[in-house]
């Protein structure tokens, strides 16, 4: 499962119609809900998932490996007490690996540790990738412009999202509600000589799902521009948990 994946009913019915629009009006106390009820924490914690890859239209094309995430403590990174969790991967041709990624939970809000670096010298480490009190809302968004006596160049990049619907998803043959956010993409670039100018343009949209008390159930990514080329997408989904 990738950092970008991102996984979570409710105790009262009030809470569920809050939720479901996903007012950010923050003077309703109904509206303060925490993401880790969406987001099991506790050390031991493991998720299985497959991962598939898409072709335009988003059926599979291949199964590209299968994974294990689990919740191996905490640390302090980022400024942020984040959770450590590792990825455990074997991939259709037996190679395995193993990737460390880091969340954190601040109320209403997931977020990802990813440490963008950009040429100009800012940084961004942290990402809010779920929002349980916004109905939508910008993740990040740069633009940086360099030029020199033989080259100019131009980078576009923005992330933003938003808080779905409740959904029905099926788990281990029973159906259960999972909350919907999407996050959508894009990335631009331009690099332009005397002789040519090479451009970029890719953009794409990610749905992920996670259930109450599970963790995030489900993600998809698919491609909507890729500067001409062909538009893939990719797709996880749960298959066995255990929560501690």
């Amino acid at each position: 499962m990738e950092i970008l994946k991102s996984l979570f009913l409710f105790v009262s019915l009030s809470i569920v119609l809050a939720l479901a629009s996903c007012s950010n009006e923050s003077t309703n106390p109904n509206n303060q809900f925490s993401m880790s009820s969406y987001f099991p924490t506790t050390q031991g914690s493991w998720w299985k998932y497959e991962n598939w890859i898409l072709d335009s239209t988003g059926a599979r094309v291949k199964k590209h490996c299968e994974d294990s995430v689990v919740i191996e403590g905490t640390a302090f990174i980022g400024g942020k007490q984040a959770i450590i969790m590792a990825d455990y991967s074997r991939d259709t041709n037996g190679i395995s690996r193993k990737d460390t990624s880091y969340i954190a939970i601040e109320g209403s809000k997931l977020l990802a540790f990813v440490n963008l670096i950009f040429s100009d010298g800012d940084s961004i480490p942290w990402l809010t990738m779920a929002d349980l009190n916004s109905a939508n809302w910008l993740i990040y968004e740069k633009s940086i412009r360099d030029s020199n006596t033989q080259v100019s160049s131009l980078y576009y990049s923005m992330m933003s999202g938003s808080c779905g619907s409740l959904l029905d998803f099926s788990l281990k043959g029973e159906t259960i509600k999972a909350q919907e956010f999407i996050i959508n993409s894009v990335s631009k670039s331009s690099i332009m000589t005397a002789i040519d100018t090479t451009q970029t343009d890719l953009e794409g949209a990610q749905q992920d799902l996670y259930g109450k008390g599970i963790g995030q159930v489900y993600s998809k990514y698919m491609m909507t521009k890729n500067s001409g080329y062909p538009l893939q997408g990719f797709e996880t989904i749960l298959v066995d948990f255990e929560i501690k």
